[in-house]
């Protein structure tokens, strides 16, 4: 998908905004989401929500290495784990572990192993 702001970049963050009965979407890329957070620090509301931003994009930008590097597992690709937002294989932890090292914490609340059941 394509930035909805510049319209120029592949689209890696997508914000919908609800007030009242208005939905508003917008998928941007790193450097329009960058820009946004930026104006958004101005305002209260926005500023905790847009916090974690810039450490976030960060690790969903591909490094050179990323945009050729592909699981031997199930040939997955790092583009194409970016799209789906799924691992292929057991393998892909292995293959995109830099890439994955600091966003499963941030998705499983700190947790980096399984803990079990509940």
């Amino acid at each position: 998908m394509i930035c909805t702001s510049c319209k120029n970049a592949e689209a890696v963050v997508f914000v919908k905004t609800i007030i009242g009965n208005k939905v508003s979407q917008q998928a941007l890329c790193a450097d329009c989401a960058g820009q946004t957070h930026q104006a958004a620090e101005a305002t209260d509301p926005l500023e905790s929500l847009l916090s974690g931003m810039p450490a976030f994009l960060k690790l969903l930008r591909p490094t050179p290495r990323a945009r050729t590097l592909r699981c031997a597992g199930c040939g997955l690709t790092y583009a194409e784990l970016r799209q789906a937002g799924k691992l292929g294989c057991s393998v892909c932890y292995d293959t995109f572990e830099a890439h994955l090292r600091g966003l499963i914490p941030r998705i499983h609340g700190g947790a980096t192993g399984h803990r079990g059941g509940v």
